[in-house]
């Protein structure tokens, strides 16, 4: 059967975009990789990085669905994963390096909990708000874009500090606040 057929007017055009589809998840990888070295060479302001890496990644999130054309898109869907691995290793670094080792495998399951959670409820809200708009996309990528100010929102209380309280305070404030975490 011909491609033609089948609606393909320009397949070797199309063809090529596959190849450009390669060049985020590269960039994925890489920033992956190189966040892990940034964040420990930067201790006293990883809260900073992980703020406005929610306000970066919610802004190419914007940008990618409102690019004029093929190539706008990959670009921020390229640099979009810069912000999104700042974001995932500096959220699950955090009660590594500030919570005493007693309770830091415990702080990890309740992190890992808690973007479980959120990922399905995010699931939920991008898909009620493309029904409630009946089918437009618009919705979901404010909504995404506004993820990205509650990120910034939930860093700004963070010390600055690579350890908040002693040892002995943090795990005393720990088991009152979560008494399930125990020596």
């Amino acid at each position: 059967m011909r491609l033609e057929a089948l609606g393909a007017t320009n397949f070797l055009y199309s063809e090529s975009y596959r190849y450009l589809q390669m060049i985020p998840a590269v960039t994925s990888f890489s920033f992956f990789l190189l966040a892990g070295v940034i964040l420990d060479k930067v201790k006293p302001v990883e809260k900073w990085i992980g703020a406005f890496s929610g306000i970066g990644l919610g802004l190419m999130v914007y940008l990618m669905f409102n690019a004029s054309s093929v190539t706008g898109v990959i670009i921020y869907q390229s640099i979009a994963p810069l912000f999104s691995a700042l974001l995932s290793v500096n959220l699950f670094g955090l009660p590594i390096k500030r919570l005493p080792e007693a309770v830091g495998g415990s702080a990890e399951g309740v992190v890992n909990l808690g973007t479980q959670i959120a990922g399905f409820i995010a699931s939920l809200a991008i898909g009620f708000s493309i029904d409630m708009l009946h089918g437009s996309y618009n919705g979901a990528v404010w909504l995404m874009t506004s993820f990205g100010i509650v990120c910034f929102i939930a860093f700004l209380p963070l010390k600055s500090k690579n350890h908040l309280y002693t040892e002995s305070y943090q795990f005393s404030v720990l088991y009152v606040e979560y008494p399930f975490f125990t020596r």
